[in-house]
């Protein structure tokens, strides 16, 4: 059958889209209004390229984040509470109540994030002239929903991942035998060489974590200091 550009119109369009607009809905969850959400970004394949052998952290790389992540979240009034650490960003925020609105809808969410995510940390590259390896980066995105006190536990329990792997690190570059694990066990073996963890960079020792009460970044230990951590989120 013949047709021709004058067979179409938007109501003629709409018609055909119909069907497959009602089967995107299938995975496009609305978020509970004023409800507290967790999405925590992840560079892909990034851990592995930036590493540095026998380094516990890779400091051009490091500040590139930190650069990537203040610009990301400045632009988001909604995200009450960021923290990163290496390649990864985790970031809490309210859903709206508007249910037409990007922070309000998981699938839209997440996509557009994940993709500004990735254009800031490309912008951060070229202001601290990181090599990035000759390739396009990219972030990965998923998304919990929780309450005040589940995020709370959530970030404690994100720098505790965060604290065991530096200390791991921190073994590797100043050549402490493998077979300890605890942190104490570690720390004292620093002290043996020398060095006193408590005077270490801490944002490295704990990661970053920005606030939107405060408007900046800063470092100190989640479970150490719970009600500060509290009341950063509102």
């Amino acid at each position: 059958m013949k047709t021709t550009k004058e067979n179409y119109s938007y109501g003629y369009a709409m018609h055909l889209q119909k069907p497959f607009k009602e089967k995107e809905k299938e995975f496009e969850i609305s978020l509970n209004k004023y409800e507290y959400y967790i999405i925590r970004f992840d560079g892909v394949e990034m851990t592995k390229a930036f590493k540095i052998k026998n380094k516990a952290i890779n400091v051009p790389f490091f500040e590139t984040m930190k650069k990537a992540l203040y610009c990301f979240v400045e632009k988001y009034p909604e995200i009450i509470l960021a923290y990163s650490f290496s390649d990864e960003i985790s970031v809490l925020f309210k859903s709206n109540a508007n249910k037409d609105d990007m922070f309000s809808r998981n699938q839209k969410l997440l996509s557009i994030l994940s993709a500004h995510l990735a254009l800031e940390f490309k912008k951060a590259i070229e202001m601290t002239g990181l090599d990035n390896k000759e390739k396009d980066w990219l972030f990965d995105a998923r998304i919990i929903g929780c309450n005040k006190e589940e995020a709370i536990r959530y970030f404690i329990a994100r720098q505790a991942l965060v604290i065991d792997k530096y200390l791991k690190q921190l073994k590797g570059e100043k050549g402490i035998t493998l077979t300890l694990n605890k942190s104490k066990e570690i720390i004292d073996a620093l002290k043996e060489k020398g060095i006193n963890y408590e005077n270490l960079n801490p944002e490295h020792k704990y990661g970053l974590i920005y606030s939107a009460i405060q408007k900046d970044i800063q470092s100190f230990e989640f479970k150490g200091d719970q009600s500060k951590l509290s009341s950063l989120i509102e």
